[in-house]
């Protein structure tokens, strides 16, 4: 995890909703939060599927790296706790997606219009696109949580 990244959890008992909710950055959906050293973070997707679990998250930007923090996920009162969880300055991540009947991946990266470039929609030179990133620590000026 680094300050204000993205960061995922899969398991299972995360939560009682069945299938894919967008919380959109609230702390809590529906009983389930994820607090990082016992402050609450901004949770973006919590799915429940096929008996597999997962919760999208953002690591508070005040959360110092390196070092290591607990995690806990809370279901409806109940938590679930992991300890040492290593926080880190930087660990640059990009965003990436396999199209449909392809195993290639490729970057998540659209265009002013947004399509999504890719192979059957590439991007013209000079021309400007947006690349999703994560992981890339504390920004100047500081952009808060959320």
């Amino acid at each position: 995890m680094t300050p204000g990244g993205l960061a995922s959890l899969f398991g299972t008992g995360f939560s009682e909703i069945t299938g894919l909710e967008f919380p959109g950055g609230a702390t809590s959906h529906k009983g389930t939060q994820v607090l990082i050293d016992g402050q609450a973070a901004p949770l973006y997707l919590v799915r429940s599927e096929g008996g597999q679990e997962q919760i999208n998250f953002q690591v508070r930007t005040d959360v110092p790296g390196p070092s290591t923090v607990r995690v806990e996920v809370v279901n409806s009162g109940a938590r679930l706790s992991l300890a040492g969880v290593p926080v880190l300055r930087v660990q640059p991540g990009m965003f990436e997606y396999v199209p449909a009947g392809s195993t290639v991946r490729y970057a998540a990266a659209v265009k002013p219009d947004g399509s999504v470039i890719g192979p059957n929609n590439r991007v013209e030179r000079g021309t400007a696109f947006s690349i999703y990133l994560t992981g890339m620590g504390v920004s100047v000026p500081l952009l808060q949580t959320g």
